[in-house]
C-alpha cells in the first residue's frame, strides 16, 4: 500500500536534471514528478546534473533526515564508469584503500570505509554508508582516476527494479518504515 500523508517519491534521475527546486541552468528533476504542488518536498541527497539514478523526495522532514543523517548509515550503491582502465593490480591497491578509507582534499577526516568491486577495467560498483559532497568523483580521483558515468542504482533497501529513466512512483507504507 502506498504511504499517506505524507509523500514519498522515488525517482529514476535522467542526465541533464538539476536536484533544487529552483531551475538555473538545466530543468529541474520534480518537473519529472506528476505531484500536483511542490509544497515543501525536499530532496534526499542531491545528484550532479550528469549522474543518474536513484533520489528520494518527500516533504516529509524528519524521514529525510533519518535517510540522510550518516549516523543511519543506510548504504547507497553507484555504478561508475572511469576514463581510464584499471589493471587488476591497480584495482586491488584502490579496493584496500577505499576500505580503509582515504582522506580528501580539503576534508578533516577520512572517508568511512566503503566497498568496491569491480565490473571490468573500466566498470567498477561503490557501496557507501556516507555521503561527503561529490564523494565518489572525488574518491576516484584520488587515484589519478576520472568518473565519466555515475549512476546512484539504490539507497538502502530501496532500488530502482522496474522504473525507467526519468519515470517516479510512490514508496509504499513498508518502504518508508523501513528507514
Amino acid at each position: 500500500s502506498v504511504a499517506t500523508g505524507n509523500r514519498y517519491i522515488l525517482l529514476h534521475k535522467p542526465e541533464g536534471f538539476e536536484c533544487t527546486l529552483k531551475a538555473k541552468e538545466y530543468p529541474i528533476v520534480t518537473e519529472l514528478i506528476a505531484v500536483p504542488e511542490l509544497g515543501s518536498l525536499r530532496i534526499a541527497g542531491r545528484l550532479d546534473v550528469d549522474t543518474t539514478g536513484a533520489l528520494l523526495i518527500s516533504d516529509d522532514g524528519g524521514w529525510l533526515h533519518r535517510v540522510t543523517s550518516p549516523k543511519h548509515e543506510h548504504a547507497k550503491v553507484y555504478e561508475l564508469t572511469l576514463a581510464d582502465p584499471m589493471d587488476e593490480d591497480a584495482q586491488a591497491k584502490t579496493i584496500q584503500k577505499v576500505s580503509e578509507g582515504i582522506l580528501l582534499e580539503g576534508d578533516y577526516e577520512p572517508t568511512k570505509p566503503a566497498t568496491l568491486e569491480f565490473i571490468d577495467e573500466t566498470h567498477a560498483r561503490l557501496t557507501l554508508e556516507q555521503g561527503k559532497y561529490h564523494q565518489v568523483k572525488r574518491m576516484m580521483g584520488y587515484f589519478g582516476n576520472r568518473v565519466t558515468e555515475l549512476h546512484r542504482a539504490s539507497i538502502g533497501h530501496i532500488t530502482l527494479d522496474g522504473l525507467e529513466r526519468g519515470d517516479s512512483r510512490f514508496l509504499t507504507a513498508d518502504e518508508v518504515a523501513k528507514f
